[in-house]
């Protein structure tokens, strides 16, 4: 039951440690844009939050 409502817990065991850099990297990258499309729409960081 636990993990219907947590869905790491399914995949977390067979996680490779050797992707964890370029999940990161791939992190950095959409936080980047979604900060690029905001500062774009003009929309204030403090209502995003």
């Amino acid at each position: 039951m636990w993990k219907t409502f947590f869905p790491i817990l399914q995949w977390l065991p067979n996680y490779k440690l050797s992707y964890l850099k370029l999940d990161f990297i791939s992190g950095l990258n959409l936080l980047a844009c979604v900060i690029e499309f905001v500062k774009f729409m003009h929309i204030e960081i403090r209502y995003c939050l």
